[in-house]
């Protein structure tokens, strides 16, 4: 008996050892020291006022450290983080020039890591960006302000014009729309509020026909089934389902064809850099995640209703406001837009408790697809 303790024991202690020896066989390497491996500035525009994302990754360990980044050349930080993170991109609008920015990491050593990036801005070439609503004279006055008010919205979001286009205009499935022939500045919308299917199917349809090169649309489609859309003004909800429909012909949602999303099939998220940068702000990381649920006029094109929930753009409209936020104006800067983020409405990302109530809360909002049918969901 003795000896068989004696052999339990020395089976424990042997594979205690054994263990013991490979933990210090596979022992980790020592952290590699920091280094910034890259620092740039991304930009979709390069005239004033470019709305830039900059971006930085660092490797090695960054325990202790903190980190002060000069957005705009001036000797001071605007932006300052502790501990530094390892991948962060942040936005900053610029003007005219040629503009330095430059990272400035404190390690936990006291040492520092400097990085640098320069970029010249051109002058801006026209001051206001206009929108053309013309509606259909069968539109009902009631609704005719919500295009007015969206329009001069979008207009005061979009701080520069864009090229103008010579063209003609003219749509077979929209045989309501008058045919125009001569220059666009800067974006034409052909709308209407009529007949479609009465109230509590369709609601309407927003769509970009005409593009730029640049990849901003000229030329758009907006049409809302009038019972369903007088059902919304009652309810107050209309002047946002315009906003929102007028995004999409701006070109929010397009960035599905412009290969800009990763993922479609499993974690959806928009690549744009601002737009990113204005998500990392909010506390999100990496990418913006996409809608990956609805149908195909939801799905991709819009934020994701679950972390995102009563914000401008997501697929569902909720009741009791809908901000505007950076993420969105960011999204336009992305697409190549002159823009004021100033102009953005206080937003935050929804808790964690408010977000599990999203799902029960469907039955009170509308599936607003662009690109197609907006359905009402009551």
């Amino acid at each position: 008996m003795q000896t068989k303790r004696q052999r339990r024991r020395f089976g424990a202690l042997g594979a205690a050892a054994a263990m013991s020896m490979g933990v210090i066989g596979c022992a980790p390497p020592a952290p590699s020291a920091p280094a910034i491996e890259s620092f740039r500035i991304v930009a979709a525009r390069k005239e004033a006022p470019a709305t830039v994302a900059i971006a930085w990754s660092i490797t090695g360990s960054l325990r202790g450290s903190s980190c002060a980044v000069d957005t705009d050349g001036d000797g001071n930080a605007e932006r300052t983080f502790a501990p530094c993170p390892g991948s962060r991109r942040v936005w900053a609008t610029w003007g005219e020039g040629q503009h330095d920015t430059r990272i400035d990491v404190t390690l936990a050593d006291g040492s520092h890591l400097v990085a640098s990036a320069q970029r010249e801005i051109l002058a801006q070439q026209d001051p206001s960006f206009d929108i053309d609503v013309v509606l259909d004279p069968s539109t009902p006055p009631q609704f005719r302000g919500a295009f007015e008010s969206a329009a001069a919205r979008w207009s005061s979001v979009i701080a520069a014009g864009v090229d103008d286009v010579s063209t003609t205009t003219g749509f077979l499935l929209f045989p309501w729309a008058v045919p125009f022939t001569g220059r666009i500045d800067d974006l034409r919308i052909d709308a209407r509020v009529g007949p479609i299917d009465g109230e509590g199917t369709v609601l309407g349809q927003a769509v970009p026909i005409g593009w730029r090169d640049g990849g901003q649309p000229y030329w758009g489609i907006m049409q809302f089934d009038e019972a369903d859309a007088q059902h919304e003004l009652d309810a107050g909800a209309f002047e946002d389902i315009v906003l929102h429909e007028m995004a999409h012909v701006l070109g929010i949602g397009a960035w599905l064809v412009r290969g800009e999303v990763t993922d479609l099939l499993g974690d959806p998220r928009f690549t744009g850099a601002v737009a990113s940068a204005a998500y990392q702000d909010l506390g999100g990381s990496g990418l913006v995640p996409l809608e990956d649920g609805g149908g195909l006029g939801t799905r991709w094109v819009h934020w994701r209703e679950s972390l995102f929930g009563n914000e401008l753009m997501t697929g569902y409209l909720n009741r009791g406001g809908t901000p505007m936020s950076t993420l969105t104006i960011g999204a336009l800067a992305d697409l190549g837009y002159g823009v004021d983020m100033a102009q953005a409405e206080p937003y935050s990302l929804p808790s964690a408790a408010a977000r599990s109530t999203f799902g029960r809360e469907f039955a009170d909002v509308i599936d607003v697809g662009d690109a197609g049918e907006a359905d009402l969901a009551r």
